[in-house]
């Protein structure tokens, strides 16, 4: 399996007018910078009545992200440096207090890459701790990632330490989530068409029941702006 180091940036816009110009600002910011992409979101509706995009409620939390990966040995302020400093130029344009950083190693359960993401910022159950979490995301719930052979899925799993010293090169908060899911669509189509099957929609979110707080996640789509 493909793992990598990952910085994630989960952004909440002030405003809805805000969200161009801060798109905007990111992909030029990042312009050039080897393993970056901005992602735009995507209006939740899209998602149909599968049971995993109701999940959070109906104020989505994120409207734009930023994310730089490299390889696995990649030192965290190294990664960070394309975004230093990120947080006072953005300021007038993002909710603060909504925004935050992940930061860990990324999985490759599945590898490959589209324009259409859903990009999943989780929260684990009261029952587990993050290293139980984590544990059981990769290792049991990845299977039904890894039994579609078209599948293009990863997992971030937030690191605290990694997260801190991000905050601290971006100057935004790290993020209370437990990690990110993350799967690759080539249209908004094929994305409905996956999350209203009869696997996702019943089996997988039968199973998410045993590690995710659905109450403290949420399931987000997004359309690659600039980057890989």
């Amino acid at each position: 399996m493909i793992v990598r180091a990952k910085i994630q940036l989960l952004l909440a816009a002030r405003s809805n007018e805000a969200i161009a110009p801060l798109v905007s600002l990111l992909a030029g910011r990042t312009r050039g910078v080897e393993g970056a992409a901005v992602l735009r979101a995507l209006p939740r509706g899209i998602l149909g009545e599968s049971p995993q995009g109701g999940a959070g409620g109906a104020r989505a939390p994120v409207d734009a992200v930023v994310e730089i990966s490299g390889d696995e040995g990649t030192t965290w302020d190294g990664l960070a440096a394309p975004l230093a400093g990120l947080g006072d130029a953005i300021d007038a344009l993002v909710d603060s207090d909504r925004c935050g950083v992940i930061a860990g190693l990324e999985h490759h359960v599945m590898p490959g890459d589209d324009p259409i993401a859903l990009i999943c910022p989780l929260t684990r159950v009261a029952a587990l701790d993050r290293a139980g979490f984590q544990d059981y995301w990769l290792n049991r719930h990845a299977d039904f990632g890894r039994r579609d052979p078209a599948a293009r899925y990863r997992q971030l799993h937030q690191d605290t330490a990694a997260a801190a010293l991000v905050a601290a090169v971006t100057g935004l908060p790290p993020s209370s989530y437990d990690g990110t899911a993350e799967a690759y669509f080539g249209d908004v189509a094929e994305l409905a068409a996956k999350l209203a099957s009869p696997e996702i929609a019943q089996e997988a979110f039968a199973d998410e029941q045993r590690f995710i707080d659905h109450a403290r996640s949420f399931f987000l789509p997004f359309e690659r702006v600039s980057g890989e």
